[in-house]
C-alpha cells in the first residue's frame, strides 16, 4: 500500500502495479514481488516489496530472485497518463521498467542472513556488535561486489537488532532447540533505495554540468532515519525507513516557453523570392514567363499547394503542389495561358473594336497554402493586351477586316506593307516586347511611324498574328512539304504555296514573299515564319 498526503494528490499520475512469483519453477506466488510505479509532480517512483528464498544456505537463489523481478516486472504504459519529462528526455524504450524510475525503494523479506555460528551470533548480539555482525551479512557481500545483486542499491546505517528469528510476543530470540533446526538471528528485513544514474551522469561528464546541476537541484532523495520497531504477533519485527524527496517540478511559465520556440522552430517557413513578379504585356500568340524561388528556412519539410479556387484562368503555374525539403529550393514557373475562350475575352470591361488594340491593367494574387502554417501569396502583375484580330480564324479576319486586295485582311496586308517599305536586315528574334506591344496598339497609325520602327519587330507582329489564328495557314501535306524546304532555295516553297486552297494561297504568297524580301537568306527568319505559318 502506498499512502499519500491529500495536499500531492493532484501531483500523482501514471499509477501502475504489477507482481511477479519467483517460488517453485520461478512461478510461485510464494516468493516474489509487487512492484507499483507512479509519477509524483515530474518525477518517476518505483516501491518494490518482495520476498526472496529462505534458509541459510540459499545465497544464490536469492540473488537470482532478485534478478528475476528486476527483468520481469514490466509496467504497462498509459499513454494519456505517462508524461514524464525526464523520461521524455532519457528514456529510449517505449515499455517502462523498475530502472527507468527516478527513485525505486526495494522492501520486504529479503532473507538474507549472517554467515556466522549460531554461538558467535549471540556473543555478539549481546554485545550489541553490529558492524562485526554485517562484515558477514550475506547482502552486505552482495553490494560490495561489482556485478552483484542490488547494483548501485544504498542502505541506510544499520544500527538496531537483526530483526529474525525473535520470540512472538516477548523480546529475545527463537533460535530452537536441540531437537529443532537452529535458526541464527539475522537482518532479513531490509530497505534499500536506488537514484536513476542519470542524475550523476549529468554532474560527472562534465559536458552537461549546468543541466546537471538543474536536475540535481530539482531532485534530491536523502535517508532520514531507518530503525526497527517493537511490535509483537510475529517473528519478524518491522523496521522503516524515513525519507526527505525534493520532487522535480516544471515552471510552468519556462515550459510554455520552450514549447512555443520549439513550435515556432518546427513550423513550416517557406519563402518566396521575389513575392511580386511582372510579366510582360499578355496577349493572344505571346506566352510570357517568369518564375519565383520558394525556399524552406525551417528545419522540417515544407508541403505547399497552390490554391487552384484563387488562381486566374489566364495563368498556369508549375509545380501545383509539392514538397520542399528543409534548408532546399526550388523554382515556381509563372507563365500566361492566353486562349480565344478565356474569360477575359468576354468580359465587356476589356472590349475593343476595329483595328484598334488597349492594353489593361492585370494583377493577381496566388495563394501558396503551406501544411501546418499560413499561406503564402506571390503577386502577378501584368497587362492583357486586347487585340480584335487575334485569335480569329483566316475566314473570319477576313470577314470583319476586308481590304484592297481580295483575300488578305487588312491587319496581315498593313503589316506586309510596312515591311516592304523596310530596308532588308537581319531577324531579331529578341524584340523588346514593347516595340512589339507599341505596333499592335497603334495599327491604324502604323503608316506615319515607319521610319521608327524596326524589321524585326514587326515581322515578329506578322509572325504572332499567324501564331494566334483559329487554325494554321498552312496544312496536311503542303505544311510537312514546306517544314522540308530551304531557305536558300525559296521557290521550292513556293511551287507548295500554288497548291494551297484559298484564301490560305493568297495570304501564304503574301506573307512568304514579304519576308524573303525583307529577311533575305536569313535562316532564323525563314524558321520562325515557318513555324508560324504551319505550328
Amino acid at each position: 500500500l502506498v499512502f499519500v498526503k491529500a495536499k500531492h494528490e493532484n501531483a500523482i499520475k501514471g499509477v501502475m502495479t504489477t507482481e511477479v512469483g519467483t517460488g517453485f519453477m520461478y512461478k510461485g506466488g510464494n516468493k516474489g514481488a509487487i512492484a507499483s510505479r507512479m509519477q509524483i509532480y515530474e518525477s518517476t517512483f518505483c516501491f518494490v516489496a518482495c520476498h526472496l528464498a529462505a534458509h541459510q544456505e540459499n545465497v544464490s537463489r536469492r540473488n537470482q530472485d532478485f534478478s528475476e523481478v528486476l527483468r520481469r516486472i514490466v509496467f504497462t504504459e498509459e499513454k494519456s497518463q505517462y508524461s514524464n519529462l525526464s523520461a521524455l528526455l532519457f528514456a529510449n524504450e517505449s515499455t517502462i521498467t523498475i530502472p527507468d524510475q527516478d527513485l525505486v525503494v526495494w522492501l520486504g523479506d529479503l532473507n538474507y542472513r549472517i554467515d556466522l555460528p549460531l554461538e558467535e551470533v549471540i556473543r555478539r548480539l549481546e554485545a550489541k556488535d553490529w558492524v562485526a555482525l554485517l562484515k558477514h551479512d550475506q547482502l552486505n557481500q552482495a553490494l560490495e561486489k561489482a556485478h552483484g545483486a542490488f547494483l548501485n542499491f544504498n542502505e541506510g546505517k544499520i544500527s538496531f537488532p537483526p530483526t529474525y528469528k525473535c520470540n512472538k510476543h516477548e523480546m529475545g530470540y527463537d533460535v530452537g532447540t536441540e531437537s529443532q533446526t537452529p535458526r541464527t538471528p539475522a537482518w532479513t528485513d531490509r530497505i534499500l533505495w536506488k537514484i536513476h544514474e542519470k542524475y550523476d551522469e549529468m554532474t560527472s561528464t562534465g559536458s552537461t554540468t549546468d543541466q546537471g546541476e538543474e536536475f540535481r537541484s530539482q531532485f534530491l532523495a536523502e535517508l532520514d532515519s531507518y530503525r526497527r520497531h517493537e511490535v509483537f504477533g510475529s517473528d519478524h519485527r518491522p523496521v522503516s525507513a524515513v525519507f526527505n524527496v525534493t520532487a522535480s517540478r516544471l515552471n510552468q511559465d519556462k515550459r510554455a516557453n520552450v514549447f512555443s520556440e520549439i513550435h515556432r522552430k518546427l513550423l513550416p517557413k517557406l519563402n518566396l523570392m521575389p513575392h511580386r513578379i511582372n510579366l510582360e504585356m499578355v496577349q493572344l500568340g505571346y506566352y510570357p514567363v517568369e518564375s519565383t524561388v520558394l525556399s524552406n528556412d525551417g528545419v522540417v519539410p515544407v508541403e505547399f499547394e497552390v490554391d487552384s479556387a484563387e488562381k486566374p484562368e489566364w495563368l498556369t503555374v508549375e509545380p501545383t503542389q509539392g514538397t520542399l525539403p528543409a534548408a532546399s529550393v526550388m523554382k515556381l514557373t509563372v507563365c500566361a495561358n492566353l486562349t480565344k475562350n478565356s474569360e477575359l475575352f468576354k468580359d465587356r470591361e476589356y472590349a475593343v473594336k476595329g483595328l484598334s488594340s488597349q492594353a489593361f491593367p492585370l494583377t493577381s494574387k496566388l495563394k501558396i497554402n503551406v501544411r501546418n502554417a499560413l499561406p503564402g501569396t506571390l503577386e502577378v502583375e501584368s497587362a492583357f493586351l486586347n487585340c480584335s484580330f487575334l485569335g480569329s480564324s483566316l475566314e473570319t479576319m477576313i470577314e470583319q477586316f476586308p481590304s484592297e486586295e481580295e483575300h488578305i485582311p487588312e491587319p496581315l496586308l498593313l503589316l506586309c506593307k510596312l515591311l516592304t517599305r523596310m530596308d532588308p536586315s537581319k531577324f531579331n528574334a529578341k524584340t523588346p516586347r514593347e516595340e512589339i506591344s507599341s505596333i499592335f496598339l497603334n495599327m491604324p497609325t502604323l503608316g506615319e511611324s515607319v521610319d521608327i520602327l524596326s524589321a524585326s519587330a514587326v515581322g515578329t507582329c506578322l509572325l504572332e498574328v499567324m501564331r494566334s489564328m483559329d487554325g494554321a495557314l498552312i496544312v496536311g501535306d503542303a505544311a510537312a512539304e514546306i517544314q522540308s524546304c530551304d531557305v536558300t532555295n525559296p521557290a521550292m516553297a513556293n511551287k507548295t504555296i500554288e497548291y494551297l486552297p484559298e484564301p490560305n494561297r493568297t495570304v501564304a504568297r503574301k506573307v512568304f514573299a514579304t519576308f524573303n524580301s525583307t529577311f533575305e537568306g536569313d535562316l532564323s527568319a525563314w524558321e520562325a515564319l515557318v513555324s508560324a505559318s504551319t505550328r
